[in-house]
């Protein structure tokens, strides 16, 4: 085997990785399906954010009942005033995340229905945007994916800027589903 051509398995094997795709999910892809595996796991991906997304808001309530509690103790305020403010704030902050989670949820269900698998080819790049708070995106031709910090990383120690690939991806819920290199 040539050195390009372990290099290019390597790739595509991190790709396969950093996307979570395996060859059966890349087959379904190119006939224009979204596999079981991969509905499955953008099923899980959204349960995971929803609880995540929860987890943190209850220990931001648990905080700030503390916080305010001891700020009522000591300030000689009533702390059923003080947890009353605290509670409706709170209320406003779920009310706002719960918001967010059902919009991108239906999102993913009709991803998930309608199963529309675009495609793009062209040269990938990774890029890199903002001041303090970056985005990191990984794009094929003309279509970019914001990626992690994390992931975008792990890319950018390989050499895949100009490199052809083939990036299969759902809509609406534009998520990449898996990423084809084409042969040098």
């Amino acid at each position: 085997m040539t050195l390009k051509a372990n290099e290019s398995d390597r790739l595509q094997d991190l790709l396969q990785d950093l996307f979570r795709f395996n060859q059966a999910d890349l087959r379904a892809n190119r006939r224009g399906n979204i596999s079981e595996a991969q509905k499955q796991r953008m099923d899980e991906k959204h349960e995971d954010d929803a609880r995540l997304t929860y987890g943190g808001l209850i220990a931001i309530l648990l905080i700030g009942y503390a916080g305010s509690g001891a700020a009522a103790l000591q300030g000689g305020l009533s702390i059923w005033e003080m947890w009353r403010g605290v509670t409706v704030s709170l209320l406003v902050l779920f009310l706002f995340a719960w918001i967010l989670l059902h919009f991108n949820g239906m999102k993913m269900r009709r991803t998930l229905r309608e199963g529309a698998v675009k495609q793009v080819s062209g040269p990938m790049r990774l890029i890199r945007e903002g001041g303090k708070s970056r985005s990191h995106y990984f794009a094929v031709g003309p279509q970019r994916f914001e990626i992690t910090e994390f992931e975008y990383f792990r890319l950018k120690q390989h050499p895949l800027d100009g490199r052809q690939a083939t990036v299969y991806y759902a809509l609406p819920w534009r998520r990449v589903l898996s990423v084809a290199l084409q042969s040098l």
